[in-house]
């Protein structure tokens, strides 16, 4: 169905301004929408939508909140869905303090197994790794094995030609 474009009652200078003033992409995109059709550099929302990189159907979404509630309405981000972690908070704050700590955990298996102990829960190794990677953006702290190429290097050195090369001017 072909609908009207609404009216737009800010300024070219309004938008202009806005958008150098906007930190927020998602907020900017919108409000460049706004510039683009008052400013008549597109005409209507498959022209916007190419311009952006949107869908036609995204810029009538938009066109639609502006209708409704003007711009305030337009930026009006709501919050991105996904699955809520079956954690409780307290365990992931928990962990959280855990994971900070300079001592930390030598595997993820441990810090299952202090979640487990610790809030006298059960939970997976799976949502423990997860959690811990990808919300807590946190790695174990796992002493590795040196380099075998390494330890030989170190023991052709000597401690007297160690202390030559630093008596050495310049």
């Amino acid at each position: 169905m072909n609908q009207g474009m609404p009216a737009i009652w800010e300024s070219e200078k309004e938008l202009a301004e806005m958008m150098r003033k906007e930190s927020a992409v998602d907020k900017k995109e919108r409000i460049q929408m706004l510039y683009l059709l008052r400013s008549k550099q597109a005409r209507n929302r498959t022209a916007v939508g190419r311009l952006l990189g949107v869908n036609r159907e995204t810029v009538g979404d938009w066109l639609s909140k502006y209708e409704q509630g003007g711009l305030a309405k337009m930026l009006e981000i709501s919050p991105r869905g996904g699955k809520q972690s079956s954690l409780p908070e307290e365990v992931i704050e928990g962990m959280r303090k855990q994971l900070a700590q300079p001592s930390g955990f030598s595997s993820y298996h441990k810090l299952l197994a202090w979640v487990m102990a610790t809030f006298t829960i059960t939970t997976t190794y799976r949502i423990v790794y997860y959690t811990a990677t990808k919300i807590l953006h946190a790695r174990p702290a796992v002493a590795r094995k040196s380099n075998i190429k390494k330890k030989r290097v170190m023991k052709k050195l000597s401690k007297p030609a160690l202390k030559s090369v630093s008596d050495m001017p310049g």
